[in-house]
């Protein structure tokens, strides 16, 4: 029986999957730096997702694989198959016949045959993926009654995009929680609380269990083995054009060591205070600064009197006395508030806590009522210097999402930019992996620039449509 089965199977290859992709340059510049561009038009009734790389045509290429080999053929079956997209370049009688040999030695092991003859179709393992990489967790080490009411699971985000975002979660009761419209990007701190009132002080919880694992870079889980025979052409110019880049980024750090000398002076921390804070008659003038902000002594005084003692020669600060006193060169300072006159009394009552700089002015002070005995300015912390630590003293972690989207560099020659005077020596002049065409814009116009030494260009396009149609190309542009 497994025989017959065996000697029936053959691969129909009516190309029904296949739609057409044609390139036409519209301008060529195989000189330096010289400017090129190109139209891809698809089928006007056609809805697709192309991918188009433009690299040099000197360097190896694997051309063993494709698109439609990959989804057709060599992720259908089981098993190494020695350059699948040999078997999709034509419709010839040979190729044919030994598409047929690669089903009688491979295809019959992953199909049960006789099953579908009795119409039973094979299990999916692995339903449609429709919440994508949204966020969820899980409870663990709390019993099924703490579970069943727990309530909600307060769990705040702290990610580059979106930092300090609150969110009240439902926890089920088998202790799972989430929230499919929620998606994350790169990496995100984490930080939760359980409801301790429902007794879950103790559990712990774990995020993001239901995702896939990693496909493991062995010869068991692809299905692939080293080949020995690579493009040793290809791979020589890789190395060259690697070395030369390497030697050019090298003479670049010398000659700027040697014509460069920078020289900078970082300012202080009071000195960024006096700008941020000191303005008019109160900025810049002679006088004693501090920099409550960051002195991690400030909080063991009582008060900004208790602060100020000793540390201004001649200013004399009586803290016994209700409220307390301030004499300096026979008279007493007048004392401001943000730049507002003020008094004793009032400043007495403001936490060390909420300042975060003070500047003690030497006497005469022109802006002093009196033009007196110098003064005293106390600045309140603004909220940017209000050092918040979201989360603080809650249990977090750190989950990875999606990779952030990252624009390939292609330099623009067309206009004069620093740095264009160090050579190109770019293997990859254009890549672009998502490019929509639909009816009525079914034409795409895309544009590169030579590098320095490309005398051949490999125009490589792959992409499917919404129906599941693909297309393969490689064009050479020379």
């Amino acid at each position: 029986m497994e025989s017959r089965w065996q000697k029936e199977i053959t691969y129909v290859n009516n190309e029904e999957y296949l739609f057409d992709a044609e390139m036409n340059v519209a301008h060529w510049g195989l000189n330096k730096r010289a400017k090129n561009e190109l139209e891809i038009t698809v089928p006007d009734s056609l809805v697709a997702n192309l991918s188009i790389a433009v690299t040099d045509r000197g360097i190896d290429a694997d051309t063993s694989e494709n698109i439609i080999s990959g989804l057709l053929l060599s992720g259908e079956i089981r098993g190494r198959i020695n350059n699948p997209a040999y078997y999709f370049r034509n419709n010839s009688d040979s190729v044919l016949k030994n598409l047929d040999l690669v089903m009688l030695t491979h295809g019959w092991r992953k199909i049960n045959w006789e099953k579908l003859s009795r119409n039973e179709m094979p299990e999916i393992k692995y339903p449609k993926d429709s919440g994508y990489l949204s966020f969820s967790g899980r409870i663990f080490g709390a019993s099924p009654i703490q579970l069943r009411d727990a309530g909600s699971i307060v769990v705040l985000f702290n990610s580059k995009g979106n930092p300090n975002n609150i969110v009240n979660m439902p926890i089920s009761p088998d202790g799972t929680f989430g929230d499919p419209n929620l998606i994350l990007f790169d990496t995100t701190k984490v930080y939760y609380q359980l409801p301790k009132s429902k007794g879950l002080g103790d559990a712990s919880v774990k995020f993001m269990q239901d995702r896939f694992p990693p496909l493991a870079n062995t010869e068991k889980a692809t299905g692939y083995f080293y080949n020995p025979l690579a493009d040793t052409s290809g791979n020589h110019r890789h190395f060259l054009l690697a070395d030369a880049a390497i030697n050019d980024q090298r003479f670049s750090k010398a000659k700027t060591l040697e014509t460069v000398t920078i020289k900078k002076r970082e300012k202080s921390a009071v000195e960024v205070l006096d700008e941020k804070y000191a303005s008019g008659m109160f900025s810049g003038a002679d006088g004693y600064q501090f920099d409550v902000l960051n002195d991690p002594f400030s909080t063991a005084s009582m008060n900004i009197f208790n602060y100020l003692q000793g540390k201004v020669p001649g200013l004399q600060v009586n803290t016994t006395s209700n409220p307390p006193t301030l004499v300096w060169r026979g008279g007493a300072p007048g004392i401001y508030l943000n730049e507002m006159p003020t008094d004793a009394d009032m400043i007495s009552t403001i936490p060390v806590s909420d300042v975060a700089y003070i500047k003690v002015l030497r006497p005469p002070f022109l802006g002093a009522s009196g033009g007196g005995n110098g003064a005293i300015a106390i600045y309140t912390r603004k909220g940017g210097d209000v050092q918040q630590q979201p989360g603080k003293g809650l249990s977090n972690n750190t989950i990875t999402g999606y990779t952030a989207i990252r624009q390939f560099y292609a330099p623009d020659y067309s206009t004069i930019q620093e740095g264009q005077d160090k050579r190109d020596l770019r293997t990859t002049l254009y890549w672009n992996p998502e490019i929509i065409t639909e009816p009525g814009k079914n034409v795409f116009k895309l544009t590169f620039y030579n590098n320095d030494i490309s005398e051949a260009f490999r125009v490589t396009i792959q992409g499917m449509t919404r129906d599941g149609r693909l297309t393969s190309v490689v064009k050479i542009m020379e």
